[in-house]
C-alpha cells in the first residue's frame, strides 16, 4: 500500500507544510488601474493582472483554557501580489458561458474581473470575490527570499539576469530583501528551509 505522503501533489506537500506552521495569508484586492502594473513598462506594454496586497500571518496561540486553544494570527510582512490575466476566471470560462458569442465579451468581462475583484456575471450580478491563491503567495515570498542567499546586489542581480547599473533592479532587490529578512524574523531559519524543501518541485 503507497504512503499518503508519496501520493501527494507538490501542492499538497507544501500545503501540508504551510498548515503545520500556522501560516496563513489574508488579501485585500487592488484595481487594476490603481495598481503598479497599470503603468507602462518600457517596451510601452502593459502587465494586465488581477493584485492585491497580501499579508502573510502566523497562528500563534493566545492562552490556554479547560475548553480549548486560543489561536491568534500575528502579521509577518504585507507586500504586492500580482496573478497575470490568465488566473482571471473569465479568461478561462468559454464565450457561451459569458452570455455572448461575440469573442469581444471576454474581454469585457476580464477587464471587468482585474478592476473589481469579482467573477463576471452578465445577469446575476459581480460573481463571487477573487482570493489570490495562498500557496502561490507563500511559494512567491519564498522565492523572492532566496536574495538573503547572495553576498551582494551584483552578486543577485547577475544571476537574475539584471542590469547591475539598473536603478529598477535595485528596487526590485531591496523589496526581496525586505521580505526575506521580515520572513525570517516572523517565521525563523528552520521553518523557511522547510518551506524551501517543500516548495522544491513546485
Amino acid at each position: 500500500m503507497q504512503n499518503a505522503i508519496e501520493i501527494q501533489t507538490p501542492k499538497e506537500r507544501a500545503q501540508a507544510v504551510i498548515d503545520r506552521l500556522g501560516l496563513t495569508i489574508s488579501a485585500t484586492f487592488i484595481p487594476f488601474s490603481k495598481s503598479k502594473n497599470a503603468k507602462p513598462r518600457k517596451d510601452g506594454k502593459v502587465w494586465r493582472s488581477l493584485n492585491w496586497s497580501v499579508t502573510l500571518n502566523k497562528r500563534e496561540l493566545r492562552q490556554r483554557d479547560d475548553e480549548g486553544r486560543d489561536y491568534v494570527p500575528r502579521a509577518i510582512l504585507t507586500t504586492d501580489y500580482s496573478a497575470g490575466e490568465g488566473h482571471c476566471p473569465a479568461y478561462k470560462a468559454s464565450v457561451k458561458s459569458l452570455g455572448s458569442r461575440d469573442c469581444s465579451q471576454r474581454r469585457e468581462a476580464i477587464d471587468y474581473e482585474i478592476e473589481h475583484g469579482h467573477a463576471y456575471r452578465s445577469v446575476f450580478g459581480p460573481g463571487k470575490a477573487l482570493k489570490p491563491d495562498s500557496v502561490d503567495v507563500i511559494y512567491s515570498l519564498v522565492r523572492d527570499s532566496d536574495v538573503i542567499d547572495y553576498g551582494s546586489f551584483e552578486e543577485w542581480a547577475e544571476n537574475y539576469s539584471y542590469d547591475t547599473d539598473s536603478r529598477e533592479a535595485e528596487r526590485i532587490y531591496r523589496a526581496c530583501l525586505d521580505i526575506a529578512l521580515k520572513l525570517r524574523n516572523g517565521i525563523g531559519e528552520a521553518a523557511m528551509a522547510e518551506l524551501r524543501e517543500a516548495f522544491q518541485d513546485y
